[in-house]
């Protein structure tokens, strides 16, 4: 929000409440949009040099982070995306939130490790804060990093406060520093003062985890591991509920409010699954496996609309991405348009998936009861309504879904909430799931949503542990942490109200095949298959980096100093962070690549960023050679041109310089020249060897800063 409008906010809020608003300036440390920058300023003196005239200065109250606060942000290009933001409180000037994309690099670019790293977290918190240092201690593990196509150049760091030795989850810290720059890019401080701790006698937790264990009981499901690109669906034995809170006293369950339920409703199940015996499967289905016209987009939406009695010229109204643990899905949404008005100013509109021609959403303004005051319909009618709803969308196999019993998530809104997961071999599949809302008053859907990944493969479902030993095993692990728990209302603002709980932290769940407790949240199940293979490596730092991103090869198909093949190449240089990336087409541009491989938004980008030509072959699974990569390269960086530039030959004294293939000296004299591949011991480039797994990570680092805009 820029000045001019947070001062007409302010003259009117002055008008209208001067005597409440006087009151609240004079508790203001900062109470001006000058104090703020001049305020932020002093804070980041060296990212903020130069760019005081270019600051933006938002206030609000922001209850998630104690009150009052300032957000002074800073826009590098306008429009474009946010490179710094700074928040305080407006009353002690503390920082609360801070995001910051760095703008240089240093000249020989290294990888910090993560003991490095931490150290930067904690001066960082020191310096900021220096009066929450003593009272925090650092979370066991950090939260896993789904795959979502892109590297993930940073560490986090996160810390809760300690009270008793028991974490505080109300009041904590997170910290994200930049692997290449040493800069800490993302601060984020959520902290209660004043909270009230409860003195109150808890079970003992052996007795508690038999107690809600055994009440709760386990049930046999697919989950999948979220840092992986081509994931294998794991066949575990999960707790029966979506409740990761109980109360330390009585063992109930605890909602979001902090409000008491019962074991009876907190299962996510009635029904006793048994898996149907099966050998290890591959996918029983690819989503995207057949790429759909997108000229038929259209008639695809008016067909389904004409369902609903609204018809009139379909046009496309928006798009949209839905990203989650580790799938990403692209939809068009489209609305009706009657006379010269879009239909209900796209109150109504359905969103399909562009490579497949599914409908993923659909939303209906002009269902929802709004202020509308009668008696509400019966959840089963609801459910019928949303049951019918799913036959019309032609929803694949709706027989093999099971609906969830319960769903612990409030909105506030007036309506049933239904959530359907699909069955493979006879039991649940926790990453395909279809949300339906019904409004109670209405009747009506009102929203629809479908969201699933692309699964490699299906652990087999024979010579499985039996649900007795699983529940043996889970016992015998003691799944629950006691820790201290915050609430917030139902508008989620804090409610200062704290209870000592039992909690699931990590979502713990028994492996069905080997009786192995595993974590189903914070970390990557394939991390330290990783290590193993990189530990002594010269470049383990890159290749960490890249593991955890998600953009290696499955670890038992995975060497360091094994060949990178084209397409791989490309889908790791294409994930280096950039501009924001939309391909409208969804066509592949070569003829040896079908429009539905598994790296076409890769490829589009690498044409999109001129690192390939379109047209002809692209050959992407053969190996990735020194020299195309060289290629590769200087495309990506902008220097095309003078490496095609007629009459320039740029001199080259490598010993096997003759081995280069012709037009391709230039290029690879200017990657050398700025040191983004170099020669070997011996004084040789090896044009034609393949690009290892550990140059390509090497490379990377060398090219990420030289990409930053």
């Amino acid at each position: 929000m820029r000045r001019s409008l947070i001062f007409f906010i302010s003259i009117m809020i002055l008008l209208c409440f001067s005597t409440a608003v006087s009151a609240q300036e004079e508790n203001r440390k900062i109470s001006s949009q000058d104090e703020a920058i001049s305020h932020a300023v002093q804070l980041f003196p060296e990212i903020t040099s130069g760019k005081e005239n270019l600051l933006q200065v938002d206030f609000s109250n922001h209850q998630y982070f104690g009150g009052d606060t300032w957000e002074i942000t800073y826009h590098k290009n306008e429009p474009g995306p946010i490179r710094l933001s700074i928040r305080f409180n407006a009353v002690t000037g503390q920082l609360v939130n801070f995001s910051y994309t760095p703008e240089k690099y240093p000249d020989n670019t290294q990888v910090l490790s993560r003991d490095d790293a931490k150290k930067i977290a904690e001066a960082f918190i020191k310096k900021y804060h220096p009066d929450k240092i003593g009272k925090i201690t650092e979370q066991e593990r950090q939260q896993a990093a789904y795959y979502n196509g892109s590297i993930n150049l940073a560490y986090y760091f996160n810390w809760h406060q300690l009270v008793d030795g028991k974490q505080l989850d109300a009041n904590m810290m997170r910290v994200g520093v930049n692997a290449l720059s040493g800069d800490v890019i993302q601060f984020y401080c959520r902290w209660l003062d004043n909270v009230v701790i409860p003195q109150h006698p808890v079970m003992a937790r052996d007795t508690f985890t038999n107690q809600v264990v055994n009440e709760l009981g386990l049930f046999p499901c697919y989950v999948i591991d979220p840092g992986s690109a081509n994931p294998g669906a794991r066949l575990v034995y999960k707790l029966n509920t979506a409740y990761n809170a109980f109360d330390g006293a009585s063992g109930n369950p605890l909602d979001y409010e902090g409000k008491d339920t019962s074991i009876e409703e907190a299962r996510l199940f009635t029904q006793q699954f048994t898996p149907v015996p099966a050998a290890e499967t591959g996918p029983d289905r690819q989503p995207g496996q057949e790429t759909i016209n997108l000229d038929k987009l259209p008639q695809i939406a008016e067909s389904f609309l004409k369902k609903f009695g609204i018809e009139g010229t379909v046009n496309r109204t928006g798009s949209g991405r839905s990203v989650g643990s580790g799938y990403s899905m692209e939809f068009w949404n489209y609305s009706v348009e009657q006379g010269n008005n879009l239909y209900g100013s796209n109150e109504i509109s359905v969103g399909i998936d562009i490579r497949t021609g599914e409908i993923v959403n659909y939303s209906n303004r002009r269902a929802e009861s709004r202020d509308t005051v009668g008696e509400s319909i019966t959840r089963d009618k609801a459910l019928a309504t949303a049951t019918e709803f799913l036959s019309m969308v032609n929803l694949e196999n709706i027989n093999n879904m099971v609906l969830r019993d319960n769903s612990v998530y409030y909105t506030g809104e007036p309506v049933f909430r239904f959530i359907w997961l699909r069955l493979v071999n006879g039991v649940p599949l926790m990453d395909e799931v279809v949300h339906v809302a019904v409004d109670q008053y209405t009747g009506k859907v009102t929203n629809y949503h479908k969201m699933q990944r692309t699964v490699n493969s299906f652990a087999g479902t024979k010579d499985i542990i039996s649900p007795d030993q699983a529940l043996q095993a889970y016992l015998k692990a003691q799944p629950f942490t006691l820790i201290y728990n915050s609430y917030q209302t139902a508008s989620y603002e804090p409610a200062g109200k704290v209870r000592l709980v039992y909690s699931n932290v990590y979502d713990l769940a028994v492996d069905a095949r080997t009786g192995e407790i595993i974590r189903t949240y914070g970390e990557n199940a394939d991390s330290g298959a990783y290590d193993k293979k990189i530990s002594n490596h010269w470049a383990r730092l890159p290749l960490a980096l890249l593991a955890e991103s998600g953009l290696l090869p499955e670890p038992e198909d995975f060497e360091p100093n094994g060949s990178v093949t084209r397409r791989e190449g490309l889908r790791i240089l294409c994930a280096i962070p950039g501009d924001y990336y939309n391909d409208p087409t969804n066509r592949s541009p070569f003829s040896d690549v079908p429009d539905n491989d598994k790296d076409l938004e890769a490829i589009l980008k690498a044409v999109q960023y001129n690192i390939i030509a379109s047209g002809g072959t692209l050959r992407p699974d053969a190996t990735l050679t020194r020299e195309d990569l060289a290629v590769w390269l200087v495309n990506m960086l902008g220097h095309r041109q003078v490496a095609e530039a007629q009459g320039l030959s740029i001199g080259l004294d490598y010993q096997d310089a003759a081995q280069i293939s012709s037009g391709k000296k230039n290029y690879v004299a200017i990657a050398t020249g700025l040191m983004l591949i170099g020669e070997d011991a011996d004084g040789n480039f090896r044009p034609q060897n393949p690009v290892t797994w550990g140059e390509l990570a090497s490379v990377v680092i060398r090219v990420a800063p030289r990409m930053a805009r």
